[in-house]
């Protein structure tokens, strides 16, 4: 049996009531010289006795009964409180879903978790998929 045969949209609010979504880090190397020069923030689901939940699991249903939103800024504020990136000019590249970009608020509400970590926001990109953009151009533009 999957892991989303045995979740319901309750487990979802109760995980991110207990903090349970943290950031995993994947390096991001400049091949030329080998160098670190940041890392893509991915979403895992840390249960307390399944362990390490995929996001091919969560994330559809986070973005199906509306707490998508909720659930990326979690992951940020962890990421971007991480103190071992602070001053080492390393970039943090976060995945933005489609839903997301219908938030008028997103931008704000992405600088606003930076700065109250003290992350120096030129240092985050938001990385959005093609499917977002195609869905609706002039608004992923606006918001963007």
């Amino acid at each position: 049996m999957g892991h989303e045969q045995i979740f319901d949209p309750s487990d979802l609010r109760c995980a991110l009531e207990k903090g349970q979504f943290v950031p995993y880090f994947q390096p991001l190397v400049v091949l030329a010289t080998g160098k670190l020069y940041g890392f893509e923030v991915l979403a895992r689901w840390k249960h307390p006795e399944l362990g390490i939940i995929s996001p091919e699991i969560f994330i559809p249903m986070a973005e199906k009964n509306g707490l998508i939103g909720e659930l990326s800024s979690q992951v940020m504020r962890a990421a971007f409180g991480a103190r071992a990136l602070h001053g080492g000019g390393f970039r943090l590249a976060f995945n933005i879903s489609p839903l997301q970009l219908q938030d008028l608020t997103l931008p704000r509400h992405i600088r606003q978790i930076a700065e109250n970590a003290g992350f120096p926001l030129e240092l985050a990109t938001v990385e959005i998929t093609e499917s977002a953009i195609a869905e609706d151009l002039t608004a992923a533009y606006r918001r963007i």
